[in-house]
């Protein structure tokens, strides 16, 4: 999957989302806004999906929430799995193993 960039700070985020990951409108995220990004997984915490990206300024993959993007290739690799356990924190999550 490939998501582009609509958001990069919490301004962008519902406010279900900045309490659930205790964000504020005023959380900056090492994104550049219009840059298109490789999705290495995703996951469902605390009733909120987020994007596993290496964010523009960084060097290893962290997770976003998924409001900062739109989706431009929804193909999602065969290599991918998917767990989900209703009583976690992490409700669902997919990606490689």
């Amino acid at each position: 999957m490939r998501v582009k960039c609509i958001a990069i700070n919490g301004q962008g985020l519902n406010k279900f989302t900045l309490n659930n990951l205790g964000d504020t409108v005023k959380s900056e995220y090492p994104l550049k806004k219009d840059e298109v990004y490789t999705i290495y997984g995703q996951h469902i915490y605390k009733n909120v999906l987020s994007y596993l990206i290496i964010g523009t300024y960084e060097n290893l993959p962290s997770w976003y929430p998924a409001e900062l993007f739109e989706v431009v290739d929804q193909q999602v690799y065969l290599e991918w799995y998917y767990s989900y356990e209703s009583n976690s924190v992490i409700s669902a999550l997919w990606g490689y193993k």
